[in-house]
């Protein structure tokens, strides 16, 4: 016979302890699989091609846009670390005449960059709201058909999580940030292009190599933080989707609790889980910061680089002895100019860590999800076409 005290429960019922433990060891073990791998690559790859719009459409058009409009940012990134040479040849050789010309060119560039910039953030969020709106169609049509998923992974089936917290929150951030890692990475890798085509030609193969090594081990270092962020945001989502699911039962079951008495059972079972996401949700900040403090480094270390390698080529080069001064304050401002856009455009990609890391996350749920529709769906056709319901 059930206690009294188990009988006060209607609304969050408690599993029996040893379950419970074996449970919570069993999940961890599931979300620590969840990381910077060819799985999420594979995932990613999935989400786009359910987000991405026809290619003849006006969608698409807005797409190709966003691609284009790098363009533009990336020629005035390149002049703005040309235009301070200039500028200091001028001051150097008190001309004052080319010093105005000089402020009224970058004053120019500035304002086009601007208005590329401003261009950009709003296609690129305008862009990720129409592929939201793509994706979560698809999950409705899905989790809504008349195969019963929606009966399957709600009530008969504990391998995915929420899936109303997925297809609401989590198909936004994935949406929002897959965009915004496409923009990055595509302006990054044509500023890197360009740049080390341009220090190639005025250091050498030597100081490229000495910066390509330098951020080839930070990318090394980069995706050992990360991969535990990743599982990290997994399992934080999936807890704040307990703790909001239980409430709601609250809020449905209000009447019951207050006819049984049961509220001091039902305080302590969301005391629990919000412990438990809280609990997470420290362990997910510390390696977070540990990230930041990472990149932080990162970016820092850009401007001693890029004034070691412009050191190493004006000290071992013996061209530079015959420049003026003046041309010799030109050369050496568009050198560490040129060596900080390159090092600024890998610092970039670094700096992108922790959107990726969060993104990782995000889109492993929902790339859990859809391989769990479709393992649903095979055994549907199995089955030959029976009602999941009956079935349960």
């Amino acid at each position: 016979r059930k206690s009294d005290r188990e009988e006060r429960i209607p609304v969050l019922q408690k599993p029996k302890k040893g379950k419970a433990i074996d449970a919570e060891k069993e999940a961890d073990t599931q979300y620590k699989q969840y990381g910077m791998d060819m799985q999420f690559l594979r995932r990613c790859r999935r989400i786009y091609q359910i987000a991405l719009p026809p290619l003849m459409s006006g969608e698409a058009a807005l797409v190709a846009l966003l691609l284009f409009m790098i363009f533009p940012p990336m020629i005035t990134q390149f002049l703005f670390a040309i235009l301070p040479g200039w500028t200091m040849k001028t001051l150097v050789s008190r001309n004052l005449p080319g010093f105005v010309y000089t402020v009224c060119i970058t004053s120019a560039v500035a304002a086009l960059d601007c208005v590329m910039g401003g261009l950009n953030f709003f296609l690129s969020l305008y862009i990720s709201v129409r592929f939201r709106r793509r994706l979560t169609c698809y999950l409705h049509d899905r989790y809504l058909s008349t195969k019963q998923f929606y009966y399957r992974m709600t009530v008969s089936s504990n391998n995915v999580d929420n899936p109303d917290q997925r297809i609401q929150n989590d198909s936004a951030q994935v949406t929002v940030g897959l965009v915004t890692i496409l923009c990055i990475i595509a302006s990054a890798m044509l500023q890197i292009s360009v740049y080390t085509c341009y220090v190639v030609m005025t250091v050498g193969w030597k100081g490229t190599a000495i910066i390509y090594i330098y951020y080839l081990i930070t990318s090394i270092v980069n995706q050992t933080l990360m991969s535990p962020i990743v599982a990290l945001t997994y399992n934080q989502d999936r807890l704040e989707g307990n703790f909001r699911f239980h409430h709601a039962r609250v809020r449905t079951g209000a009447e019951a609790i207050a006819f049984t008495g049961g509220e001091e059972e039902t305080k302590a079972a969301l005391n629990q889980d919000f412990r438990r996401a809280l609990r997470n949700q420290t362990a997910q900040i510390f390696r977070q910061s540990y990230l930041n403090l990472f990149t932080g480094f990162i970016g820092n270390g850009n401007a001693m680089l890029g004034y070691s390698v412009a050191a190493l080529t004006v000290f071992t080069n013996p061209t530079f002895q015959n420049y003026s001064t003046a041309d010799l304050a030109e050369a050496i401002t568009q050198l560490t100019s040129v060596v900080g856009g390159l090092t600024g455009s890998f610092a970039s990609l670094v700096n992108a860590a922790p959107l990726a890391s969060s993104l990782a996350g995000n889109a492993s749920r929902i790339g859990q999800m859809l391989e769990h529709m479709d393992e649903l769906e095979e055994e549907f056709d199995r089955r030959g076409g029976g009602s999941g319901l009956s079935a349960a």
